[in-house]
């Protein structure tokens, strides 16, 4: 009986270390990719629309001030967006 107890414990002293083990490696995965990550907006498709919308929330008007080739709809919702957050959008491309 004592040696099944001991047995059963010490499949679950493995079974917690094999899982501290993946949660670390995990970890380490997460932050090796968010640190490769550029940290300003570079120009791809989504910091043209950030960008935008960071326009239009600061008051200019599209197909007025700035035009795009797209429908409103993407911008205007993520200007209400930083509106409604009133995140920052610090380093817009050039």
């Amino acid at each position: 009986m004592a040696s099944a107890a001991t047995d059963a414990a010490e499949r679950g002293r493995a079974s917690a270390r094999f899982d501290t083990c993946v949660e670390v490696g995990l970890f380490v995965v997460l932050v090796a990719y968010l640190v490769r990550l550029p940290l300003g907006l570079q120009m791809s498709d989504e910091s043209a629309l950030l960008y935008e919308a960071k326009r239009i929330r600061d008051g200019e008007v599209m197909y007025r001030d700035f035009f795009q080739f797209v429908t409103p709809l993407a911008s205007y919702t993520i200007a209400g967006a930083y509106w409604a957050s009133r995140a920052p959008c610090r380093n817009p491309p050039c």
